[in-house]
């Protein structure tokens, strides 16, 4: 009986269609770091940025970090530079660090040229439509494109 009547459809001129669902996303850079830092740092904090845009995270060493850089402008598929940045050590409880203290060592830091994809996670002319990339730190310290 199925066949029947997506023959009928189509000979009257009625296509089935499939409705769209209602999956949620927004256009940004997914940045995953694995946590792999020297033995004598436990503690890390981990800062993002693609263009002026950033988001800043914490973690243990061994623990994967992952960061979201929401990229509420994009529009089409263009090339970014995307930027991971991770320094030892937990995050200053003050909001102004005393004059005294040092900077936490750099543990990585590597940037990356890479494409926002376009995704329409609903289906083609359903929306939303959004403008995504992922990226990973590499052990050789660099930043790769998934």
């Amino acid at each position: 009986m199925g066949v029947a009547v997506m023959a009928l459809s189509l000979l009257s001129g009625c296509a089935l269609t499939r409705g769209c669902t209602l999956i949620g996303a927004e256009s940004a850079v997914f940045f995953e770091f694995a946590g792999r830092v020297p033995e004598s740092v436990t503690t890390f904090q981990a800062r993002a940025c693609v263009a002026d845009r950033c988001v800043d995270g914490s973690g243990r060493r061994g623990e994967p970090v992952l960061l979201t850089v929401p990229l509420h402008s994009a529009s089409s598929e263009e090339v970014v530079t995307a930027r991971l940045t991770v320094r030892a050590g937990s995050a200053p409880t003050t909001a102004t660090p005393p004059a005294s203290a040092k900077p936490a060592a750099v543990v990585f830091d590597a940037s990356a040229e890479v494409m926002l994809k376009k995704r329409q996670p609903n289906g083609a002319g359903c929306k939303p439509t959004v403008y995504q990339a992922s990226v990973k730190a590499t052990e050789a310290g660099t930043l790769v494109a998934q």
